[in-house]
């Protein structure tokens, strides 16, 4: 009785695909949270092997209205597992994702829209952008491409009375397993000419919801140099609730091996603190990551630093340091 009630099941499927139902309803779901279409132009279809999964091809999520360039997202393929009951019912639960080959182009253009802003997250008031100022930062201070990046996820930010960031769109999503594999990350600014490319990104992800920790490991690589990653955040709501969540951060790779312990804060005044142990095998590696002038020229070629970290916009602090 059982394996006929699996055949008859495994049948109906075959005979009904719920491709179709999956893609639609995907869309719809995308559509109606950020605004954005997602686009699927290449076939979609089921697979039983090793769960039971919908598969989409060429997928792509169009930039804001209006900005226009490339896809914010666009990928060789979108793999979601699926529950079979709800399926059978017609209701998709998704438990898992794969994102395959994903390039995520984070553009910010001459006006100073952000391609990663999602505006229809909330009730729809006039468009106001972020002005384009020095891009020069404050001495001892962060880049600015990076503060504008950070305040563009904060609840306080000007881009926030437009945009309420990406992470308003996982209020009600659960991310269980999500695996991305060979994805790239790239990150340009028109206004200041800076562009930045991460590749080789493989990783899982997972996060119940939106108020439990989120848990992220893999490796990638920046600027030719291969960095394994291991992430932790308790709760990524409170980063848009302005209040301090805690992190822990590794980083390895030849040319360093950083472990991080602390808080991190998003908000008018994003900060960071904690403990920090580093180790630079190459420190001329390092600066030549960082992207510092004559890295080739330092004297060092090893070092080692522990102390209690603080970077804000105002400065960077390492306490109790050796």
């Amino acid at each position: 009785g059982l394996i006929g009630l699996v055949g008859t099941a495994a049948i109906a499927l075959m005979i009904w695909s719920p491709a179709g139902l999956v893609r639609d309803q995907l869309a719809a779901r995308i559509k109606a949270k950020t605004g954005r279409d997602l686009v699927i132009a290449g076939a979609t279809r089921l697979s039983f092997y090793p769960s039971l999964a919908i598969a989409m091809n060429d997928v792509s999520l169009s930039a804001p209205p209006g900005m226009g360039g490339d896809p914010t997202i666009k990928m060789r393929s979108l793999q979601a597992s699926v529950p079979l009951l709800p399926l059978l019912q017609r209701q998709v639960n998704v438990e898992g994702l794969t994102l395959r080959a994903p390039v995520i182009d984070l553009h910010v253009d001459a006006r100073g829209r952000r391609s990663w802003d999602f505006a229809s997250l909330i009730p729809a008031e006039p468009v106001r952008y972020a002005q384009a100022g020095s891009t020069r930062a404050p001495a001892g201070g962060i880049p600015r491409e990076l503060k504008d990046f950070v305040q563009s996820a904060s609840p306080d930010s000007v881009e926030a009375s437009t945009s309420r960031g990406p992470l308003a769109a996982l209020e009600a999503l659960s991310l269980q397993d999500v695996r991305i594999e060979g994805g790239v990350v790239r990150y340009r600014d028109d206004r200041t000419g800076v562009n930045e490319e991460i590749t080789a990104i493989d990783g899982r992800f997972a996060m119940a919801n939106i108020s439990s920790p989120a848990d992220a490991k893999g490796s990638l690589v920046w600027r030719s140099e291969p960095i394994a990653f291991d992430v932790r955040l308790t709760s990524p709501k409170t980063l848009t609730e302005d209040r301090p969540a805690r992190l822990a951060l590794k980083l390895a790779g030849r040319p360093i091996d950083l472990d991080y312990e602390g808080t991190v804060t998003l908000g008018r005044a994003p900060e960071t603190e904690g403990t920090l142990a580093l180790k630079a095998p190459a420190v001329r590696a390092l600066l030549a990551l960082l992207g510092a002038a004559q890295a080739d020229s330092t004297p060092f070629n090893a070092a080692n630093a522990t102390g209690r970290l603080k970077l804000s916009e105002q400065a960077v602090t390492l306490s109790d340091a050796t």
